[in-house]
């Protein structure tokens, strides 16, 4: 009771103790009533671990957790958090690796395999593997009815495309872009600058013309990228205030 009480009021880090306790309590329950507090004691101990930014424990957490339930109430969620965990590191490989068995679920529904997908082409896209990061961004792009992921999604595959010179798939979406603040993507904005430069040397200045016509001036790009900081800051101080985190 006191561990569903701190986890349902946000407090993830005095909840770890008490999902602790009721682990080691119930790992060797063989009742049916004592196994489904252990399904959500077990994936709440992640997501404690995950939301205290203790990264390490989390994917842990997520791991011991899929391995005891794998057809568990917090499954799907725990396989995305997991991929989620690996990608606060920045370990790429892994977050294909989880994402991989992932999306071979032919149940997902659609917002799963979206937040499935963002995750793979993200990691391929950091990767600098463009041609693999396209399709998984492209599913996104087409199917997230959030607005701040459909931007997102939109912004890596654009640099993506251009960096591929695949300028006819680009099109669609570039305009899209250009009609939110993700024009002013620094990554973006490079991969137009180089695009234009290589299209320059081999004497097409008509189409490095039409690069370079849609890059940012770096004062404006600063002025962006600095406005953006003060404002995840400003949210992160909330959410942090919001799980009694700045203590």
């Amino acid at each position: 009771e006191s561990a569903t009480h701190q986890v349902n009021a946000r407090n993830v880090i005095e909840a770890i103790p008490y999902l602790s306790e009721l682990i080691v309590r119930l790992r060797d329950a063989e009742e049916e009533a004592a196994w489904k507090v252990l399904d959500y004691a077990m994936f709440h101990l992640g997501l404690a671990y995950l939301e205290s930014e203790r990264y390490d424990r989390a994917i842990q957490g997520f791991q011991a957790y899929t391995d005891r339930f794998p057809e568990g109430v917090y499954v799907k969620g725990a396989h995305l958090l997991w991929a989620e965990a690996y990608a606060a590191q920045g370990k790429w490989p892994d977050v294909v690796r989880i994402m991989g068995v992932f999306l071979r679920d032919p149940l997902l529904k659609t917002r799963e395999r979206v937040w499935g997908n963002l995750l793979v082409g993200e990691a391929w896209f950091r990767q600098e593997q463009c041609e693999r990061a396209v399709e998984p961004l492209a599913f996104v792009f087409q199917n997230a009815g959030v607005r701040i992921v459909r931007k997102e999604a939109a912004v890596q595959m654009s640099t993506a495309l251009i960096r591929l010179e695949r300028w006819r798939d680009l099109f669609p979406v570039i305009h899209y872009v250009y009609r939110t603040s993700a024009r002013y993507d620094i990554a973006l904005n490079l991969s137009l600058v180089e695009a234009g430069d290589r299209s320059y040397e081999t004497e097409k200045s008509l189409y490095a013309m039409s690069r370079y016509r849609l890059v940012f001036f770096k004062h404006e790009l600063i002025e962006n990228l600095t406005a953006n900081m003060a404002a995840a800051e400003r949210d992160r101080k909330l959410v942090w205030q919001e799980k009694g985190l700045d203590r």
